[in-house]
């Protein structure tokens, strides 16, 4: 099983997450990712990755990886699951938006448009950046 490791210094306390549906066929690869929240403003929030056969064992991969990259075995993580294509998180300030797309640009493209779309409050506007990509190996 393929592992990926990210850490993305935010200022974060909450992640939107949107899963993939639930149509399984032959051929069909699964990713899922556990996201552990950084516990201050200011910390890194950890992204634990898998792709799988199956989407249960893409999301029990991915589950067990939950709070390794700190130690905290008491780690709460979102989970984010998808089937044959890639997902890219946007962030804007301290929100995330998740999107998925046929390939890497197609998602980054969809997660950037959604989280602009969504804005953040404030007196500055602030551009939407990509944390985080992942595809499943028939998609990249």
């Amino acid at each position: 099983m393929k592992y990926l490791v990210r850490s993305l210094f935010i200022a974060l306390l909450a992640v939107a997450a949107i899963g993939a549906g639930t149509a399984h066929a032959t051929g069909d690869q699964f990713g899922a990712i556990t996201v552990e929240k950084a516990t201050n403003p200011y910390g890194v929030t950890h992204f634990y990755g898998s792709w799988a056969d199956t989407r249960e064992a893409a999301r029990a991969a991915a589950s067990a990886r939950c709070g390794s990259a700190t130690g905290n075995r008491e780690a709460v993580c979102d989970l984010v699951t998808w089937a044959n294509a890639c997902v890219a998180a946007a962030t804007r300030g301290v929100d995330y938006q998740w999107a998925e797309g046929a390939n890497r640009a197609e998602a980054t493209a969809n997660a950037l448009r959604l989280s602009n779309a969504v804005g953040v409050p404030g007196p500055i506007p602030l551009p939407a950046s990509i944390g985080y990509v992942a595809c499943t190996p028939n998609s990249e």
